[in-house]
């Protein structure tokens, strides 16, 4: 995934239908950051925090995941 492509658009390839829930949130929001924060990895992570609560994570492969939580009782 990325940005800047087309202005305020977040581009992403056809593979990111096989991610899991919590990967395809994390680049979404983390591109989404990018938009908002700034074009550093960083503005992009702490926007999303800033704004929206919501830490993003990098896993062992350093691809962006959120943890998904549930407020359900």
């Amino acid at each position: 995934m990325h940005v800047q492509h087309f202005d305020g658009v977040v581009c992403t390839a056809k593979a990111a239908k096989n991610l899991s829930t919590e990967t395809l949130w994390g680049l979404f929001l983390h591109e989404f950051g990018h938009i908002i924060g700034g074009p550093t990895e960083f503005d992009a992570d702490w926007s999303i925090w800033q704004n929206f609560g919501i830490p993003i994570m990098y896993g062992d492969d350093d691809v962006q995941f959120v943890e998904m939580t549930s407020n359900r009782g």
